[in-house]
């Protein structure tokens, strides 16, 4: 069930699994799995390790990541994560790119709430002979609510993602592809 236009809100509910965000849309939001530090759970998107070169304990942030072309979320914890390497020991969690099929197909989805806040999504998905194709735009805008307990003002946020995957079976065996992912996110506060 979908709580809302992140990442972070659909793994919310995961055993095992605490998200931590230090304040309203935009500010920094953190994993913890299995009672380890957010530096020790491995986030990867379509198996390539994802983190952040300036963080010391080489988090990642999942603030600006959203649901845009997403066809699953994989979550490894336990024992087996340590497979992945000493920045797995709390787990892994791999986000997976939908993959194209069937007839091509259109959707678009707006939708507004509170603190002036509105987001619109378009995607489309299909095959066609034998290229595969998935693509996601979206742009979230909000006035947001401020941090400060005595100030009127307001926080501001807005998203800006593009993710596209393209798939061509070469033969019954073999696929070529490319998978990409864009974020431009812009937090005021």
């Amino acid at each position: 069930k979908n709580q809302g236009g992140n990442i972070k809100n659909l793994i919310v509910d995961s055993l095992g699994v605490d998200i931590v965000q230090a304040g309203s849309f935009g500010s920094p939001v953190s994993i913890f799995t299995r009672g380890t530090n957010s530096g020790q759970t491995q986030i990867m998107i379509d198996g390539v390790r994802v983190y952040d070169p300036i963080a010391t304990n080489g988090a990642f942030d999942l603030a600006h990541l959203t649901l845009d072309n997403l066809g699953r979320i994989e979550m490894v914890s336990g024992p087996q994560s340590v497979l992945y390497g000493s920045d797995a020991m709390g787990g892994v969690v791999n986000i997976i790119t939908k993959k194209g099929f069937g007839k091509p197909k259109v959707s678009f989805l707006t939708s507004g709430g509170t603190y002036g806040s509105y987001r619109e999504a378009l995607e489309s998905s299909g095959k066609i002979n034998n290229l595969s194709y998935s693509f996601g735009v979206s742009r979230f805008d909000t006035q947001g609510f401020s941090k400060l307990e005595k100030f009127s003002g307001r926080d501001p946020y807005g998203n800006t993602s593009v993710s596209v995957r393209t798939d061509y079976d070469i033969n019954a065996q073999n696929t070529v592809g490319l998978i990409g992912r864009f974020t431009d996110a812009k937090f005021h506060y």
